[in-house]
């Protein structure tokens, strides 16, 4: 009799690990994923669940992104936990999740892209905003578009997603808390009221065009820990003047400082290896800049139209420099600086 009953508890302990092991394969088949560097991304899902805790691995790597649109257009979708696996929810990536009411989002999170949970039903919940700006746990997620006046973002915040304060047009300050890791792509972009954000040493990362067209930011002081300065970072802050640039960057991107027509002169850090097309462009009262010698080469259109440029430095390690990056420079339009016809800075041919 014991024999038989040992037996029978073995096999309800056998088939409940192969159920087990069953459901969790029918749940990894649902997703469609990508490994990356041996992590991996979840790009889709086809499964038919309402109420989903998401895996913290897929094809024997931990799941760490939620990708670009991944759930983008699942209106069944009502409920989603993500796993403290994952640090990186991707652009659009529960846009249009029509029943998604409910969101659990670990601190584990340190970037969201644009417009991850836009016209969702946890978005378009009044009851989840907070003095007009919607928070899912430590996660600032999305302002009103009426936001106006001063903002203190909550403390313990870790990351403000990428459009958050959007077209925010009367929003004049934000006081950013220590806690905060990140800040996504356009959050601020065309808050044309803007005057002040402090940037806490606590940021290491901000998203592309996340100042753009703020046009009445003056001065920025830009965090300890930044290494990229994202394409378009500033593009048509035509009121910013004054910029410090910290020395851990190494990137500058493409259009970072497009249009700041009041920007006159900036230092770039020694680490500084890569200055993007465009960086420069437009800053037609920038007047004087030293190219540190970590620099290779020169994107197209870096100082284009940058008319009040007199003084620039170039080092021997620059080994390309792209068309018209000195169009329309006070150099490049005065025949003095011309040898032979031929513009020279330093020992590089312009023009």
């Amino acid at each position: 009799m014991k024999r038989i009953i040992l037996n029978t508890a073995a096999l309800i302990i056998t088939m409940a690990t192969l159920l087990s092991l069953v459901c969790f394969a029918d749940d990894a088949a649902d997703y469609s994923y990508s490994v990356e560097n041996g992590r991996t991304v979840i790009t889709g899902y086809t499964g038919g669940k309402r109420d989903l805790v998401l895996p913290r691995e897929l094809g024997g790597y931990p799941v760490t992104k939620i990708g670009d649109g991944a759930f983008s257009g699942n209106t069944e979708l009502r409920s989603v936990i993500v796993p403290d696996s994952v640090t990186e929810i991707g652009n659009y990536a529960f846009q249009h999740c029509t029943s998604l009411k409910s969101v659990t989002i670990p601190d584990s999170v340190t970037y969201i892209g644009y417009c991850a949970f836009m016209d969702s039903a946890v978005e378009h919940d009044p009851a989840g905003y907070d003095g007009g700006v919607l928070y899912i746990g430590n996660h600032l997620i999305k302002a009103y578009e009426s936001v106006s006046g001063a903002v203190s973002v909550r403390d313990g915040t870790v990351t403000v997603a990428g459009y958050a304060f959007s077209d925010c047009v009367e929003l004049e300050n934000v006081i950013l808390p220590d806690s905060l890791v990140s800040i996504g792509p356009s959050a601020f972009s065309n808050c044309r009221s803007l005057v002040s954000l402090n940037s806490p040493d606590s940021i290491v990362r901000i998203g592309e065009t996340a100042f753009s067209d703020c046009v009445s930011l003056a001065s920025v002081h830009l965090p300890e820990g930044l290494t990229v300065l994202e394409c378009g970072l500033f593009n048509n802050c035509e009121s910013l003047s004054y910029v410090i640039i910290p020395e851990s960057v190494t990137v500058i991107g493409e259009d970072v400082f497009f249009g700041c027509v009041a920007l006159g002169t900036v230092e770039i850090p020694e680490g500084v290896n890569c200055i993007g097309g465009g960086a420069f462009a437009e800053c037609s009262s920038l007047n004087g800049i030293t190219i540190p010698a970590g620099v290779t080469k020169i994107g197209v259109y870096t100082f284009l139209n940058c008319s009040s440029l007199v003084d620039i430095t170039i080092p021997d390690t620059v080994t390309e420099i792209g068309e018209e990056a000195f169009d329309g420079t006070y150099l490049a339009d005065n025949d003095e600086y011309y040898a032979d016809g031929v513009l020279y800075i330093g020992n590089h041919a312009v023009k």
